[in-house]
């Protein structure tokens, strides 16, 4: 029995030193293979000390439950508390949890044996059932917030951000000389403080434009009304087609600085495609879509879904669809940008987050380099607060 646990803690602080080492040096795979053995490994064990009651619980148990936390559920919530350092975070801590795990087997070594039931226990084997009945689902859970959290952010650049208090919107401002350019993350159901905040935080002592997102339709190409709408109803939330920033061509007047007299002015400027300029594929998708917002149940989604001829069926369809509404549409953005910054000192461009990444790789490309950054909370989990900036 000392010998398989013996071999399971030098596993484990062998798995948590590659972990460490595998931040400067190329040692993934080594890492991934004995992460795995490891795990396994100590699974058995886990299961093993419901029937053998002589397998020391004291190490077994928070060595693996760990192996649990950081594997399966990511950390969490780590990740959404020290973002930039969980992962180091997570593998000192296993490190220090294994020196300390060795030391207690080391004195357990030293200390004379304790009689113990040699066979099957029924309290060990309630115990150990009860503990995984109960920590099941919750490892469960927390693995699929973690995971849902991280992807939003690798996928966004960390635009979005999934955090305890509610989900982020990040805006960036990026510099070059006298102009600038906001890159202020948007979503199309929100709070409408959220939607406030940002047109209050609009410039009122120097002319800006305002690039809109949102598709224009010349040709009658949709055959239903586009709009999220109704399930922001259902959500207790505002739509984003309800504020400022969906509302094409207005003008907006500002304060102006009242020592010098001087209005200024702030343009709200479509920036986006027509809808015509898209592959067939995209139309299709596109109007599958409205159909499941104009009448979201589960009955139309299942309908739309499933019909022999969805085009979330088609094959490649992810591939034409992206291409469309991110790639081609993210040239034209840049095109307006550039136009506007001819002009205009100060360019807002309020666009979903998953176009933002590549507008901030492109001004970057251009000179511009960034100076700030803010949080915004679009959807609170709790007690609603007032945005503050996070550097």
């Amino acid at each position: 029995m000392r010998l398989l646990v013996s071999i399971f803690l030098y596993g484990y602080l062998l798995d948590a030193l590659l972990s460490l080492a595998s931040e400067w040096l190329p040692v993934a795979m080594l890492r991934g293979v004995v992460a795995w053995a490891v795990f396994c490994f100590g699974l058995v064990l886990y299961l093993l000390t419901a029937f053998m009651p002589r397998l020391p619980k004291r190490i077994i148990l928070p060595a693996f439950l760990f192996l649990v936390w950081a594997g399966v559920c990511g950390g969490f919530p780590l990740a959404f508390l020290i973002p930039e350092h969980y992962e180091i975070a997570l593998e000192g801590s296993q490190l220090a949890l294994g020196i300390g795990l060795l030391f207690v087997q080391w004195r357990a070594q030293r200390t004379p044996p304790q009689l113990e039931a040699a066979h099957f226990s029924w309290g060990g084997f309630a115990f150990v059932t009860v503990l995984s009945i109960v920590l099941l689902p919750l490892a469960l859970a927390a693995a699929v917030v973690n995971s849902t959290g991280v992807y939003l952010e690798t996928a966004s650049g960390g635009y979005v951000k999934l955090r305890p208090a509610g989900l982020l919107l990040e805006e960036r401002v990026l510099t070059k000389g006298d102009r600038h350019v906001r890159l202020v993350s948007m979503i199309h159901i929100g709070e409408k403080s959220f939607y406030d905040h940002i047109r209050a935080s609009i410039p009122t002592n120097e002319t800006a434009v305002v690039l809109l997102e949102g598709v224009t339709d010349d040709k009658g190409l949709l055959k239903s009304h586009f709009s999220y709408a109704k399930i922001a109803a259902l959500l207790g939330l505002d739509a984003q087609e309800k504020s400022d920033f969906q509302r094409e061509g207005k003008i907006a007047s500002a304060p102006g600085d009242s020592q010098s007299g001087k209005k200024q002015t702030v343009e709200y400027r479509r920036a986006d495609v027509d809808i015509s300029i898209f592959q067939p594929l995209t139309l299709e998708f596109i109007n599958a879509l409205g159909v499941i917002l104009s009448n979201p149940t589960a009955a139309t989604v299942l309908s739309v879904v499933e019909a022999p001829d969805s085009p979330f069926k088609k094959p490649d369809a992810d591939a034409v669809v992206m291409h469309d509404i991110i790639d081609r549409r993210n040239d034209h953005l840049l095109s307006e940008i550039d136009g506007a910054l001819q002009t205009s000192q100060t360019v807002i461009v309020p666009w979903g987050a998953l176009h933002l990444p590549t507008i901030e790789a492109g001004l970057k490309t251009r000179g511009f380099t960034e100076t700030s950054r803010v949080s915004r909370p679009v959807i609170h989990f709790w007690e609603r607060k007032t945005p503050e900036p996070a550097r």
